[in-house]
């Protein structure tokens, strides 16, 4: 009986030549698929495009899948055969599954991509002008134009190693009145017209709110734990300039650094924003 079933007609062996032909190549297509993927992620520069290979990937698991069928359709007689083959077919999906979860989270490493280089961050419209430091990801930048009910609002963020920098303009949002009406009603104005205490944890910030001079501007500046996270400090910092203002917010990790200094590396990346008439 054993001999029987190791007999294979002509046409059967064609047919598992075939099936066997379509496995290897369905499976080298995904797996090359795969790494064209996710060998282009990882060599792109920040903020590049890169190359996601899902029609070989589709193709190579499809014709896999077609393969192993028609092997397991073709040995269903032979007990060894089959759960030989079913055993290995499994195993190979298991296999990719496995590859292709493994090299996302590789190629992705929590999408930290720091520069090497510094970066601009410049917006004429209101005059605001600031050099980020190399070490930071490269700049994101969101744009909500002026609608009927709201102000147009502007936005950059980067990541470092020890700090998120998040920087937004609302501009027009200041009349042209409070501007010539001096230094001490802005400085009234702004503490007013803003929920400054719901930007921390209990409504209590390290630092109280105060107006300091960096740089060529003056800043109404507040640090504290913050609601964005209550694993990091916040420093806040704002200007009013050109109808618009202008907000700096300055995150550090809470069991980093001591108080202190974060608030002299805030201060010091203050210092050097650039405000022109």
């Amino acid at each position: 009986m054993q001999e029987e079933n190791n007999l294979i007609e002509p046409k059967d062996a064609d047919t598992l030549r075939s099936a066997k032909k379509d496995i290897i190549v369905g499976a080298l297509c995904c797996l090359g698929g795969l790494a064209v993927t996710y060998l282009s992620y990882y060599f792109a520069k920040p903020g590049a495009t890169f190359t996601v290979a899902y029609g070989a990937v589709i193709y190579g698991g499809y014709q896999g899948l077609r393969g192993l069928w028609a092997y397991l359709s073709e040995v269903k007689s032979d007990r060894r055969r089959f759960g030989k083959g079913l055993a290995l077919g499994i195993l190979g999906i298991l296999a990719v599954i496995g590859l292709g979860i493994g090299g996302w989270k590789f190629s992705h490493k929590d999408d930290f991509r720091s520069l090497s280089v510094e970066q601009k961050l410049d917006d004429d419209a209101v005059g605001l002008h600031v050099t980020i430091p190399a070490g930071y990801t490269k700049i994101e930048t969101f744009v909500q134009e002026e609608t009927d009910s709201t102000y147009a609002f502007k936005s950059w963020d980067a990541v470092s190693d020890s700090c998120y920098l998040y920087v937004s303009v609302q501009a027009g949002i200041v009349p042209d009145s409070l501007l010539t009406a001096g230094p001490q009603v802005i400085e009234e104005w702004q503490m007013e017209a803003f929920d400054w205490e719901s930007y921390f944890v209990d409504g209590t910030p390290f630092i109280e709110l105060q107006m300091v001079e960096l740089g060529d501007a003056l800043w109404l500046k507040s640090a504290g734990p913050s609601n964005y996270t209550e694993e990091t400090v916040a420093f806040f910092y704002q200007t009013v300039h050109r109808n618009s203002t202008i907000n700096f917010e300055i995150y550090f990790p809470s069991e980093g650094e001591k108080l202190d200094i974060m608030e002299q590396r805030a201060d010091s990346f203050i210092s050097r924003v650039r405000l022109n008439e």
